[in-house]
C-alpha cells in the first residue's frame, strides 16, 4: 500500500530507522560493508541523519522533507522514498535516499513508489552507486554527472538547484554519532588504519565512476 503522509507516526518512524540501520551501507557516500569496524560508526551517522530528516516532514519551510511510504497488509512499512522540493521549484525534487527491506525486494516495490513520484514531479534527480545506476535506468533515469563516490541521474530533466541537506558539521557534534566515533576508536585499536582504508576505498570507487563518466558520457 503506497502512502503519502504529510506526518508520520512514532511507529513509522521507528520502521523507517529500522530499515535505515539495516541497509545504511546502501545508502551513505561511504564505501564500506556490515564488516568493517568502521560500520556501526558510519552506520549510526546515517541514522541519524534520516532522522533529522524525517523531523523535518511538514515543516513549511524550505528545509520541508517529503516521503513515500510502501507498508504490508500489516501496515509495516516495507520501503520509502525520501526526498525534498528543489527550492523555489515545486514540480523539481531531489530524493534523498530510497530503501526496500531485503524481505521485499524483487516484488516491484521500488517501482510503484518511483511511479508515484514520477506523476507528481517533472524533474527527479538523485545519486546512486555505480553498480545502481542500471535500476534507475529502467524508471527513465539519465546519467548526468559524478557525485563524489557516486553517479548523479535525474529524470525529466536535470535541475540542480538549491536544496537543504543535513549540515555534515553539525551531525558530526551531535552526541550519538560522537559516541560511535569513541566505541570505534575505542574498540578498534587499528581505527587509523581502519580510517585510511575507508579512504582509499572512497578514492577508488570515485575514480571508478569518475572513468565511467569520462568513457561513456564526456563527448
Amino acid at each position: 500500500m503506497i502512502i503519502k503522509p504529510h506526518s508520520i507516526t512514532n511507529k513509522q518512524r521507528q520502521e523507517i530507522l529500522k530499515l535505515v540501520e539495516e541497509n545504511a551501507e546502501s545508502i551513505s557516500v561511504h564505501v564500506y560493508d556490515k564488516k568493517s569496524p568502521i560500520y556501526n560508526y558510519l552506520k549510526t551517522r546515517e541514522v541519524i541523519k534520516i532522522g533529522v530528516y524525517l523531523s523535518r516532514i511538514g515543516s513549511t519551510g524550505i528545509d520541508r522533507t517529503n516521503i513515500v511510504l510502501y507498508t504490508n497488509d500489516s501496515g509495516t512499512v516495507t520501503g520509502f522514498i525520501l526526498y525534498h522540493q528543489v527550492v523555489n521549484q515545486t514540480k523539481d525534487v531531489a530524493i534523498i535516499c530510497t530503501i526496500v527491506s531485503d524481505k521485499f525486494r524483487r516484488k516491484g516495490i521500488l517501482k510503484v513508489m518511483m511511479t508515484e513520484l514520477q506523476n507528481d514531479y517533472n524533474s527527479i534527480s538523485l545519486s546512486c552507486f555505480l553498480e545502481t545506476t542500471t535500476i534507475y535506468s529502467k524508471f527513465g533515469f539519465q546519467i548526468a554527472e559524478q557525485w563524489q563516490t557516486q553517479v548523479g541521474m535525474y529524470y525529466g530533466y536535470f535541475d540542480d538547484g538549491k536544496i537543504v541537506t543535513v549540515d555534515d558539521e553539525l551531525l558530526d557534534k551531535t552526541e550519538p554519532v560522537l559516541q560511535a566515533l569513541r566505541n570505534f576508536q575505542k574498540n578498534d585499536p587499528n581505527w587509523k588504519q581502519t580510517v585510511i582504508v575507508l579512504n582509499q576505498r572512497n578514492e577508488a570507487e570515485s575514480k571508478k565512476v569518475e572513468d565511467f563518466i569520462n568513457k561513456n558520457f564526456t563527448k
